[in-house]
């Protein structure tokens, strides 16, 4: 009885060993075999990343889209070992990188694909926004990525919000213009009565007055 427990768990063990390699063997052919950047049929995509506008604000919101275009006669099928399909990152004037979209995200492990038609095109959009990495002022490369395929990038400038400004300047303009005028005619008042009490008290008394008291 013991001996065919034994066989058993030693069978199990043999088909799960068996299972996971075959796993990784096709894991390894998909990706040295199928649809890579190195076959003809995914050379001929072409891919785009384009934003909603080359400048914006502070704290504005970044619309990114990443455009993948089958231009050929058939479809052509990208394919993935996990749910991690695309992403994006932002690099600085400096050439840091300074946010990657993947970052602290959890994918599906298992494979996935993206499907192009023929004459069609796969679009994904992304919404960066302050939230995500709030961005200075100046310039910055957004670069998409088809993971394992291709790279493309744009590059976007964020200036400081001048409308916003001017009218916080106005608004402590004003406020700075009220309390000073506040202020000043509080001065003014308070001489004003500290004045008439000294002139009350500088009188001279009245003889009479004094002849009664």
């Amino acid at each position: 009885m013991d001996g065919r427990v034994v066989l058993g768990v030693f069978l199990a063990v043999v088909v799960a060993f068996s299972v996971a390699a075959a796993h990784l063997v096709f894991a390894h052919v998909l990706w040295t075999r199928g649809n890579c950047p190195s076959t003809p049929s995914a050379q001929r995509l072409i891919f785009e990343v384009t934003t909603d506008e080359s400048t914006y604000e502070v704290d504005e919101t970044i619309i990114i889209k990443m455009n993948i275009t089958n231009p050929t006669d058939s479809e052509v099928i990208l394919n993935f070992s996990s749910g991690y399909q695309l992403d994006y990152k932002i690099i600085s004037e400096g050439g840091h990188v300074i946010y990657r979209w993947s970052d602290g995200k959890a994918f599906i492990m298992a494979f996935t694909h993206i499907k192009v038609e023929a004459h069609s095109s796969y679009v994904r959009v992304f919404h960066h926004t302050p939230k995500d990495y709030p961005l200075k002022p100046g310039k910055y490369i957004i670069e998409g990525i088809v993971v394992g395929y291709f790279t493309d990038s744009t590059e976007i400038e964020v200036r400081y919000n001048y409308r916003e400004l001017e009218s916080r300047y106005n608004l402590f303009r004003n406020i700075t213009f009220v309390f000073v005028i506040t202020t000043s005619f509080f001065i003014a008042t308070t001489v004003h009565f500290a004045r008439k009490k000294e002139s009350k008290l500088a009188q001279p008394l009245d003889r009479q007055s004094l002849i009664k008291s």
